[in-house]
């Protein structure tokens, strides 16, 4: 819960921990998504990478509690 009270949110589809770069604001697409720039969690090289990303968010994990274990 730790990482989701900081803003991070889990996407189910691409398997990665995602928070949006606090120094750009995305552009609404529609009601369903977004695209803009994120900070997303690479834990191969154990780093925050920035990316940009259209975001739906029906593939966001916005149940507390229930996204996978933090490496």
């Amino acid at each position: 819960m730790g990482r989701y009270s900081r803003n991070w949110r889990w996407h189910m589809r691409h398997q990665v921990w995602l928070t949006k770069d606090e120094h750009m604001t995305p552009q609404i697409l529609s009601p369903n998504h977004e695209r803009g720039f994120y900070v997303v969690w690479d834990p191969e090289q154990w780093r925050k990478e920035r990316r940009e990303l259209t975001l739906f968010y029906g593939d966001l994990n916005t149940t507390l509690g229930q996204s996978p274990a933090v490496p």
